[in-house]
């Protein structure tokens, strides 16, 4: 019998949780997306400022890109797009103990509630009792309705569907604006009638018992002893694992090193940062810190990528070395607590 143990495999959650905060970012990239919408949005051209906002956000969100990208959506009339944003620019300035940028994430939020226009949905008295509701091609539940929602400026379109009648409606809303639209679909366009299958009967399977069998009562199930296929499966599961825990180092192994190269970024941004001869200004110690800071955080993590990312590349190798090829022996996983660690434990025959 072999047996071998790893405490690698209890740390798959943390390391996938890891690569998860890895994936997709580039601040490299994301601040020369945020300069060239920075760049347009000063020239008064927001729309064509959103698309580099929106591509800077995606590769590395930050508050300050999440408020120029709400100011510029606020500018061209997507308010719930621009309160979301704003929302969340305040949230993470809180998180990164950036007072600054928090104060004015709130401000925002003032300003575009002041300008964010409602509409209320009402069912008409004649509409029938199985009224649907889409506004924008969204359905409208019925808790949502008679309550002034917020949306966005600009023209809306409304459906109602029942009774076999459908009928269109459309309100164009300006900013602070609140309007109430009764509905109903009479008085539109009829509907048309669903096709009824004239049958719903399905073919049944052919009874293939033999008579020989009918005759001794045998059943068409069998239950047999353990085969050949049993003892494969069993190396095939253990292959499986082998692969998933070897891809999972490969994962941590990666997270590492994009964190390691995060800590030199951090580190050579910090460097030319409040010199001797350069003092800051009190923004920029603000600034100063949070980047020591993102530096000491990407360290973190990139020795906890390494360090877990080797040890389930190690168990990966294992599980697939060892792995059963044809034996009527198996193997098993279980937990495994000692001194100082806990992990699992993976034993069997071969």
């Amino acid at each position: 019998m072999k047996r071998f143990s790893s405490g690698a495999l209890s740390a798959v959650v943390l390391l996938a949780s890891s690569a998860v905060w890895a994936d997709g970012a580039d601040p490299v990239a994301a601040r020369a997306q945020l300069r060239q919408g920075y760049a347009l949005k000063q020239q008064g051209k927001c729309k064509e400022a959103v698309p580099y906002l929106q591509e800077s956000a995606r590769l590395d969100r930050q508050p300050k890109t999440l408020l120029n990208l709400g100011d510029c959506e606020l500018a061209v009339g997507q308010l719930g797009a621009a309160q979301a944003h704003f929302l969340e620019a305040r949230d993470l300035a809180r998180q990164q103990r950036n007072d600054a940028l928090k104060a004015i994430g709130e401000k925002r939020l003032q300003d575009v509630e002041k300008k964010m226009p409602k509409l209320s949905i009402t069912l008409a008295k004649d509409a029938p009792a199985d009224t649907a509701i889409t506004r924008d091609g969204v359905e409208v539940g019925t808790v949502s309705l008679h309550t002034a929602l917020p949306i966005d400026t600009g023209r809306h379109v409304i459906v109602a569907r029942g009774g076999g009648f459908e009928r269109q409606f459309e309100v164009t809303l300006a900013e602070g604006e609140t309007k109430n639209l009764d509905v109903t679909p009479i008085g539109g366009k009829a509907m048309p009638k669903p096709v009824v299958a004239a049958s719903d009967k399905r073919p049944t399977a052919p009874n293939t018992t033999s008579k020989s069998d009918a005759s001794n009562g045998s059943s068409a199930f069998k239950i047999e002893g353990p085969t050949s296929d049993h003892v494969e499966s069993s190396g095939s599961t253990q292959r499986t694992l082998g692969f998933i825990t070897l891809g999972v180092g490969v994962v941590g192994l990666g997270a590492g090193g994009f964190f390691g190269a995060r800590v030199l970024g951090k580190k050579s941004d910090a460097s030319t940062m409040c010199t001797p001869t350069d003092p800051c200004t009190p923004d920029e110690a603000i600034t100063f810190e949070n980047t020591k800071r993102d530096a000491r955080d990407a360290r973190t993590y990139a020795f906890i990528g390494a360090g877990v990312g080797g040890a389930a590349a190690v168990t990966g190798v294992i599980l697939l070395l060892t792995a059963p090829k044809k034996t009527t022996a198996g193997w098993r996983v279980g937990p495994a607590v000692g001194l100082g660690n806990v992990g699992a434990v993976v034993d069997g025959t071969w």
